[in-house]
């Protein structure tokens, strides 16, 4: 069997330089989209969120049960 006849497998040459730049960009473009998701709000859309956090916030005060004027605190 001559070489010509055989399937020659050659693998492809790979720049680590290159790669390992590649590797950063997407994990750079990774770390992005997760910011964009947590801190990406509207203006309409963080007032919202601030007004539904200080409405339940004051409902949850109002049941707080604080201790009666009867009881030890000891």
């Amino acid at each position: 069997m001559s070489c010509r006849q055989r399937k020659q497998s050659t693998s492809q040459v790979v720049n680590l330089r290159r790669a390992r730049k590649q590797k950063a960009r997407e994990a750079k473009a990774q770390e992005a989209v997760e910011r964009r998701a947590k801190f990406g709000l509207s203006k309409a859309e963080k007032t919202r969120q601030t007004d539904t956090q200080a409405r339940d916030d004051k409902h949850l005060d109002g049941h707080r049960l604080e201790p009666g004027p009867t009881e030890d605190k000891s």
